[in-house]
């Protein structure tokens, strides 16, 4: 199942997304040096609200960089 990215988030100077899977929501976050997104627990989540910082697609885009293109795709469900 494939998902769409519901927020943008900056993690600790780590891209991060929260990925709308129909059924479920997901987040995900781009460690340094991976190649892959790995799955976070609610609680990471829930710490991106309080304390990360969200930002628009644009924005992420211009930090980080494209899904898809410059970093890895989002992962099938």
């Amino acid at each position: 199942m494939s998902g769409k990215v519901d927020t943008y988030w900056s993690w600790e100077t780590q891209p991060a997304v929260v990925v709308d899977y129909g059924e479920f929501f997901r987040g995900l976050l781009l460690e340094d040096g991976d190649d892959k997104w790995e799955s976070v627990t609610e609680r990471d989540v829930v710490d991106w609200f309080k304390e990360g910082q969200e930002l628009t697609k644009e924005k992420f885009e211009e930090v980080f960089g494209v899904i898809g293109s410059t970093l890895p795709p989002i992962p099938q469900a």
